[in-house]
C-alpha cells in the first residue's frame, strides 16, 4: 500500500468518527431540551386549558346564586351559612307597595283626568245643541215672519184687486144704467136707402153698420122703406 493512499484512508476514518461523534452529541442535546421542555408544557396546559374547562363546568352545574344557604371554607372545615333574606325581602316589599302606589296614584289621576275630560265633552255637547236648538228656532222665527210678510202682501194684493174688480163693475153697472135711461135715436128708412148709407150719415164710420144690426137684432143689411131703425 503506498504511503498517500494510507493516509487517505487515515482520514475517512477520522471523518467518519468525527461526524458519529457529531451526531451522538446532536441526538444527545435534543433528548436533553426535549426533556426539559416537557414540564412547562405540562404546566402550560393545566393553566390555560384544565383550569378554565373546570371554573366553566363549575358554573355551569353546580354554582346556584339563589341558593339560602351558602357554603364556605374556613380553617380547612366546611361550614353552611344562612343568608339573611329578611332585609332583601322586606326591601322587596316595600319597592313593591310604592311600586303599587304609584300605579294607584297614575290611576287615580288618569281617572280624574277622564273624568274632567268627560264633563267637558258634555258641556261642549250640551252647548252645541243650546247653539242648535236657538238656530233652529231663529229659523223658525224668520219663516214665520217671511210667511206673514208674504200673506200680508197678498192679501194686500187680493184687497186691491177686489176693490178693482168693485169698481170696474160699478162704472159698468152706472154706464149700462146710463145707456138704459138714455133716451134712443130712430131713424125711419126712406126709400133709395140703404144701411150702409144710414151708418154713414149718422156714424160716418162703415163699421158702424154692424152696430146698428145688432142694436135691431138683425141678420141681414135688408132693410124696408118706413122700418124705424134703432141707432145705438
Amino acid at each position: 500500500m503506498a504511503k498517500e493512499d494510507y493516509r487517505e484512508k487515515i482520514e475517512e476514518d477520522r471523518q467518519e468518527i468525527e461526524m458519529e461523534g457529531f451526531q451522538s452529541r446532536a441526538s444527545r442535546s435534543k433528548r436533553k431540551t426535549k426533556k426539559r421542555k416537557n414540564p412547562l408544557i405540562s404546566i402550560l396546559l393545566v393553566i390555560f386549558i384544565f383550569i378554565p374547562s373546570m371554573i366553566l363546568l363549575y358554573v355551569n352545574f353546580l354554582y346556584e346564586p339563589d341558593s339560602p344557604v351558602e357554603t364556605v371554607e374556613q380553617n380547612n372545615e366546611v361550614v353552611q351559612v344562612e343568608k339573611n333574606d329578611t332585609t332583601a325581602k322586606a326591601a322587596e316589599v316595600e319597592d313593591d307597595e310604592e311600586e303599587k302606589d304609584k300605579k294607584d296614584a297614575s290611576a287615580t289621576k288618569e281617572e280624574d283626568i277622564s273624568a274632567d275630560k268627560q264633563k267637558e265633552l258634555a258641556a261642549a255637547q250640551a252647548a252645541a245643541a243650546e247653539a242648535a236648538k236657538a238656530a233652529e228656532q231663529k229659523a223658525k222665527e224668520e219663516a214665520a215672519k217671511k210667511a206673514a210678510e208674504q200673506k200680508a202682501k197678498e192679501d194686500a194684493a187680493k184687497k186691491a184687486a177686489e176693490q178693482k174688480a168693485k169698481e170696474e163693475a160699478a162704472k159698468k153697472a152706472a154706464e149700462q144704467k146710463a145707456q138704459a135711461t138714455k133716451p134712443k135715436r130712430t131713424h125711419t128708412v126712406k126709400s133709395n136707402e140703404t144701411l150702409y148709407r144710414i151708418a154713414m150719415n149718422y156714424y160716418n164710420d162703415p163699421s158702424a153698420v154692424e152696430k146698428i144690426k145688432q142694436a135691431n137684432g138683425m141678420a141681414s143689411e135688408s132693410i124696408q122703406v118706413g122700418q124705424t131703425l134703432i141707432l145705438p
